[in-house]
């Protein structure tokens, strides 16, 4: 019987947790939203720039699409100095220049509007052929030689021509790839080729963007770690799909390996579990308060008639270890 009033109590305390009010968003609005301006421009090397003037709206605004301001004038200027004032272009909502950067220039476009300047300045980025070399004797496991070396090198530009192959790099083969490091290291240009075929093993890879791991996505987007049917590959790391676990840690990447080797190998030994958080009402507890910037949920405004009843609530648990609980995750 005191183990159900302990229940009915706990339940109370969530209900009133979870109680709701309507906001008045209209009063957060300010005078300075309407004249507001922002300037959207994508500017690439040895592109045109180009502008897309726009009007912001407030968030909770129904909106069916950009307001573009299309009666402005705006300036380009390079390394502080005007180039052009840009035109407007209808059919594209964007204000077009003739106006290239180049890399290393520094790019400003500027308007007036509403009796106030608007501007943006930038500076374009040297393309970095090579961002980054590592080399180590050894890999992640011992199955090197003493005469073996392990070579990590990381390009961002991807899409630009290399200096020995003249390809981009995205659409160069492993020994193209290897060809073109070993061209900036300095290896004679009459070796390259015999060195990258019969002396080097190159795996190319492509890094995702690090807002991938976070996007919308729906179950069988990603693959099974071992899919269905297969007897000899599995996919490994942050992108396979595996039961419950949340991406973005270590232990993600290691258990699809170990989900992977036991399954290929049919070794009967099971891959760590996933903590429970979400049947535990401790974890429960203490993401309630999180959830609220550290605010106890009790500290909310309640009516006269919510107080009443809370108080009454701690009142039958004080003493018992449901309140201990409750203060150790700061719940009251």
């Amino acid at each position: 019987m005191h183990l159900r009033k302990y229940i009915l109590a706990t339940l109370l305390i969530f209900v009133l947790a979870s109680c709701y009010r309507e906001q008045d968003l209209d009063r957060y609005r300010n005078d300075e939203l309407s004249n507001m301006l922002t300037l959207n421009s994508l500017v690439s090397a040895d592109s045109t720039v180009q502008v897309a003037a726009t009007k912001p709206y407030f968030f909770s605004d129904v909106h069916k699409g950009r307001t573009f301001v299309t009666d402005l004038d705006i300036a380009v200027s390079i390394n502080g100095e005007e180039k052009e004032h840009m035109t407007y272009d209808a059919n594209r909502h964007l204000y077009v220049s003739n106006t290239k950067v180049i890399p290393g220039e520094s790019v400003t476009v500027s308007t007036r509007y509403r009796d106030k300047t608007v501007k943006a300045t930038d500076v374009m980025p040297e393309p970095v052929v090579i961002e980054g070399i590592t080399v180590s004797r050894q890999g992640p496991m011992q199955i090197y030689t003493d005469a073996d070396c392990v070579v990590y090198y990381n390009l961002t530009f991807t899409d630009k021509p290399g200096d020995f192959v003249k390809k981009p790099m995205r659409e160069c083969t492993g020994k193209e790839i290897c060809m073109e490091w070993l061209y900036h290291i300095g290896v004679p240009e009459d070796q390259i080729e015999e060195l990258a075929t019969n002396s080097a093993n190159t795996v190319p890879v492509m890094m995702p963007y690090i807002d991938a791991f976070f996007m919308p996505r729906a179950y069988g987007d990603r693959p099974k770690v071992v899919p269905d049917g297969s007897v000899n590959f599995a996919f490994l790391g942050q992108f396979a799909e595996t039961p419950r676990d949340t991406i973005f840690t270590t232990e993600y990447s290691m258990r699809t390996g170990m989900e992977a080797v036991y399954t290929l190998l049919n070794i009967d030994r099971g891959v760590p579990e996933v903590w429970g958080s979400v049947y535990d009402v401790r974890d429960l507890l203490d993401a309630t308060v999180k959830l609220r910037d550290g605010k106890k949920p009790i500290d909310m405004e309640l009516n006269l008639v919510e107080k009443m009843a809370l108080k009454k609530v701690l009142g039958k648990i004080e003493g018992t270890d449901l309140e201990k609980l409750l203060k150790e995750y700061h719940i009251i």
